[in-house]
């Protein structure tokens, strides 16, 4: 299993994270992140770690129903 921390200024309504393996054949698996003061915690699966990819993984943090932003963000050339 691998543990995931994000550590926060402002603390959102909700945080998820996007995460795959780096195949570019799959679709990302999404999970809640769990809050505890200012920092959110998730668990990808062992199972899912047992693999010859490296996984990747980005933050989608939501202010509101209608505001998110993803972490890390894009460049403005969107290269990154």
């Amino acid at each position: 299993m691998l543990d995931i921390e994000l550590c926060v200024q402002k603390v959102p309504k909700s945080v998820r994270i996007y995460y795959r393996h780096v195949n570019q054949g799959e679709r990302d698996q999404i999970a809640e992140m769990q809050v505890a003061g200012e920092n959110y915690h998730a668990t990808i699966p062992a199972d899912y770690t047992n693999t010859k990819y490296p996984i990747e993984y980005y933050f989608e943090l939501k202010k509101g129903p209608e505001s998110a932003t993803l972490y890390p963000s894009f460049n403005p050339e969107l290269t990154n």
